[in-house]
């Protein structure tokens, strides 16, 4: 976002000499096995000798043609050439989000990791320029990551998008429930016959989220049951059913039984039936579940965490038998082309506009994010096509926000009073404020991303 970044429209063609005695290439159908112990030894929380097995497992999943969202073609390896090892790796998943039901291209670098040795030598910065050259070439202007603190920013990255945030369930406060009750609601594992009724749900709930990722009949079919079992990624769906078999809602978890843990990473229910009752069962069900699990591993389950994100119904359901609340961490987000971005959404703009306090202004507005120079313009409950100001000076901007985190504002992180009271180089001017206020306001997002 803001000025281009250095290397931005330099393409790098591929093999590429780097110092040292390395090559940067694309992966080859022959990396499969090598990508994949690499990566299970680099992304190990027990460090690189105790592997992840399934991390090893999803590169496995992917080495084999059966992720329909990645191919090792989607990957870089940097390779050590006197002995053929890799050093180093990223990959790009491409995929479809909405910004409040509008949808938009974006790439998503992945399993970025370097061998400790060869850290500190740029080679991740030269994978970046690769990456961002093929999601550029793919038509998409928006990349996002989900990556430790700090590192990402350098590569033009900014905090700016809900990432989980979450409650849990310990065994004292499982809900109790009355003798017969547990039965009006339960849990069995979905079909393929199930698909039209799980589409049709996570789409009409999508609403309650600003951000997120379109999921299409391939996805679905891979993600219900062609997923390789041990792969990191492997999750289990439900379908919720009342005590006559009828679809009430689903569960979607991830297993954590060597830690003792399910995490619930999707969990809605239908307004017809006895949401306050359907999500108590669901709950002991899958305790049940998660204790089993865990059990098979040798390991005692201890707790059930239900990742739906910064709000959502089934706190509210479960309510104080809930606790350890956390606030959701951040997606990294890049924006390249920013008034494209802008007047794709713009639509949804307008709606804000148009609902707010200030829907009969008439007039414009200059801003400055990241030193680029951009006018929008509303007219008659419209807003104009928002448009560049090169030679716009800083001092004539109605609001200047410093580095990147105008994009906190646009993807509805933080409002911009909370910004504001952070960065006290933001400076914005009447009535750009209220106009700001109104077009950005923060909202949740919950992400299930491919």
């Amino acid at each position: 976002m803001g000025r281009k970044m250095k290397n931005e429209f330099e393409p790098t063609h591929l093999p590429l000499g780097l110092s040292g005695g390395l090559v940067l290439r694309r992966a080859a159908a022959a990396d499969g096995e090598a990508l994949a112990v690499f990566s299970s030894r680099m992304h190990s929380d027990d460090g690189p000798d105790r592997p992840d097995q399934g991390v090893y497992y999803l590169l496995k999943e992917i080495a084999d043609g059966k992720n329909p969202a990645l191919t090792l073609d989607d990957f870089t390896v940097v390779e050590e050439i006197a002995s053929g090892r890799i050093v180093s790796c990223m990959c790009l998943i491409s995929q479809t989000w909405s910004y409040a039901g509008i949808p938009f291209k974006v790439g998503r670098p992945e399993l970025v990791a370097t061998e400790p040795d060869y850290r500190n030598r740029g080679l991740v910065h030269r994978q970046f320029d690769v990456i961002h050259q093929w999601s550029r070439e793919r038509g998409e202007i928006v990349q996002g990551i989900t990556g430790i603190p700090v590192y990402y920013r350098q590569f033009g990255y900014e905090m700016a998008l809900d990432l989980d945030g979450s409650r849990t369930l310990f065994e004292p406060h499982l809900p109790r429930m009355k003798d017969g009750e547990l039965e009006k609601f339960t849990l069995r594992a979905a079909e393929e016959r199930d698909l039209p009724f799980l589409m049709d749900l996570y789409n009409t709930n999508l609403a309650g989220s600003m951000i997120t990722c379109v999921r299409d009949d391939t996805t679905w079919k891979f993600e219900l049951s062609e997923r390789e079992p041990q792969s990191c990624d492997h999750c289990n769906i439900y379908i919720v059913q009342d005590a006559a078999g009828k679809p009430a809602g689903w569960v979607v978890t991830f297993a954590q039984a060597g830690k003792g843990k399910l995490i619930v990473r999707q969990f809605d229910l239908l307004p017809a039936f006895d949401r306050y009752l359907a999500a108590r069962a669901v709950s002991n069900h899958l305790w049940q579940i998660g204790k089993s699990e865990a059990e098979k591993s040798g390991n005692r389950f201890a707790e059930l965490q239900f990742s739906l994100g910064r709000s959502h119904l089934v706190y509210d359901l479960l309510g104080d038998a809930l606790l350890r609340p956390r606030a959701p961490y951040a997606w990294y987000m890049r924006v390249t082309d920013l008034p494209a971005f802008l007047n794709l959404v713009r639509p949804v703009l307008e709606t804000r506009f148009r609902a707010s306090a200030y829907a009969g202004f008439n007039g414009s507005i200059k801003l400055m994010p990241a030193y680029q120079g951009l006018e929008m313009t509303f007219e008659s409950g419209k807003i104009l096509p928002i448009s560049e100001l090169p030679a716009l000076n800083w001092g004539d901007a109605d609001a200047l926000f410093p580095g990147q985190i105008f994009l906190q504002l646009l993807f509805g992180f933080r409002d911009l009073n909370e910004l504001m009271h952070a960065f006290v180089d933001l400076e914005v001017k009447e009535p750009a404020r209220h106009l700001l206020s109104a077009l950005f306001p923060v909202q949740s997002s919950n992400i299930w991303m491919i």
